[in-house]
């Protein structure tokens, strides 16, 4: 019996240290999850624009002081606590396993990693906007063909062809200037407020 035993024992060691550890899933669905919720939102934002681990505590009370509209010095014990809570039992460690920052619960402390900068990635779209901006470039290129075509035809008698390319040009450029203005205002770590606070504070 005891030979029986020393034969099975290494079968079960080996077999528990084939067992993968969980590797951290940042796909499409688990970044939007955590974009649906504006505590959520709120951490991100702040993690971004520190530099190195902050801890638990004091990111409690900037969230709080954004949902509850307050200035940070003036956030209560109890709104604090209560976010803290929130965090600390939910957000947190759900936002740690998807590998979009690391918490140390033992000390507290929470800080962004490489991946949190992918997140701008889903945030290029306005909300708002009435037109998507794939549709704006879409409608661009046909009037940059236009353009061209008329300058090959010599629509308008008199006017050079490198003005054709001049308007072409311009239009390009003020386009891509907007867009790039437009888009960070819903980065995270720009400014003082979250993104959601000042597109409110703008209307």
């Amino acid at each position: 019996m005891s030979e029986q035993l020393s034969r099975e024992r290494p079968a079960t060691e080996s077999m528990n240290e084939s067992e993968p550890e969980s590797a951290p899933d940042l796909s499409y669905d688990s970044v939007f999850f955590v974009l649906s919720n504006p505590r959520r939102r709120y951490v991100l934002h702040y993690l971004k624009s520190c530099e190195g681990p902050i801890s638990t505590g004091n990111l409690a009370a900037r969230v709080a002081a954004w949902e509850y509209d307050v200035p940070y010095e003036q956030v209560t014990n109890r709104q604090r606590k209560r976010v803290y809570t929130s965090l600390h039992q939910t957000h947190l460690p759900k936002m740690a396993s998807i590998g979009l920052l690391e918490y140390d619960q033992s000390r507290s402390t929470v800080k962004a990693n490489a991946e949190l900068s992918k997140v701008d990635f889903y945030l290029e779209v306005s909300p708002k906007q009435d037109i998507p901006w794939h549709s704006y470039y879409l409608g661009l290129a046909g009037l940059s063909v236009s353009l061209f075509l008329a300058g090959v035809v010599g629509v308008l008698p008199g006017v050079p062809g490198v003005a054709y390319a001049g308007i072409i040009a311009l239009l390009l450029t003020v386009s891509a200037v907007y867009h790039a203005r437009a888009a960070r205002q819903y980065r995270f770590g720009e400014g003082d407020l979250p993104p959601s606070l000042r597109q409110s504070n703008n209307e």
